[in-house]
């Protein structure tokens, strides 16, 4: 595949995966529903994908490990989707891109070291961004529980890229599709009493959000990471609330009040400098 391709093919992941915060506005079922059929859908459509390749599907994986990651991939996706139910596309999207400065924090107490000044400042933008895009008005108290929960489902993912670094000499098809089956697992018992509800409509899109907007997307990153640097990996995942923002603007008449776009700017700001910088000192 050559670099224009990958570029392609990574405008397109994360095109996918700004979209999959619409299933959350499209789909009348709670979040533990949706992220249990996501993970159940994309477990098997990756194991799918691993015969056709015939890759064994078996892993030497831990499954303490796997227990691990599938818990936490499951709770961050149950709090994004309750984002956005609580507060809208935007405001989920734009919680969910404290993300960066949510890696900082946890990887320098990890670490046990003070972050850089470059960190700090991005941790300062991306805070000012939050507190833009968050109203203090008692009428924008949705918006407000949405943003949080955003926030804390981007804390979650970042505890998630964390655990993965543990398994990164791991087949990555493999070790998405372990993260899947296991947070489908966890998940069980919490979406079991709504299954007998569930209507053709509802199926359909969980089969969409899994297979379409879970599995195609993770393959697709995969393949785009062969071609292209980790700095313009970095530049062009910060464009997911932007393409998330503009399909509900298309789709729902969702449009983000002046306030958020303008801290949804500055967090943008801040993760992209951030990214130049690593590419600059790489």
């Amino acid at each position: 595949m050559s670099q224009r391709w990958s570029l392609a093919s990574l405008h397109l992941t994360v095109l996918l995966f700004g979209g999959a915060g619409l299933f959350g506005r499209w789909l009348s079922v709670s979040p533990w529903m949706m992220v249990f059929g996501r993970t159940l859908f994309a477990a098997i459509a990756l194991a799918l994908c691993l015969r056709w390749l015939r890759r064994p599907a078996a892993s030497a994986l831990d499954w303490r490990w796997a227990a691990q990651a599938g818990g936490c991939l499951a709770l961050h996706w149950v709090t994004f989707f309750q984002a956005i139910q609580v507060g809208g596309v935007a405001a989920g999207l734009l919680g969910f891109a404290a993300f960066p400065a949510c890696v900082v924090v946890l990887d320098s107490l990890r670490q046990r070291c003070w972050p850089s000044a470059q960190s700090l400042g991005m941790v300062a933008l991306v805070s000012l961004g939050l507190v833009l895009v968050t109203p203090l008005d008692a009428g924008g108290s949705a918006v407000r529980l949405g943003v949080l929960w955003g926030a804390l489902s981007a804390l979650l993912f970042a505890v998630l890229v964390l655990l993965n670094r543990q398994a990164a000499g791991h087949d990555p098809l493999r070790t998405a599709g372990w993260q899947n089956t296991a947070a489908a697992l966890w998940l069980l018992p919490m979406a079991w009493p709504e299954l007998p509800g569930l209507n053709r409509h509802d199926w359909l899109g969980l089969a969409l959000l899994g297979v379409v907007f879970t599995a195609l997307a993770h393959a697709l990153f995969l393949l785009s990471l062969r071609r292209l640097s980790a700095q313009r990996v970095a530049v062009v995942t910060a464009l997911e609330p932007v393409y998330g923002m503009l399909f509900a603007w298309l789709l729902f008449a969702d449009v983000p009040s002046g306030q958020m776009l303008l801290g949804g700017a500055v967090i943008m700001l801040a993760t992209t400098w951030a990214s130049w910088r690593d590419g600059e000192a790489g």
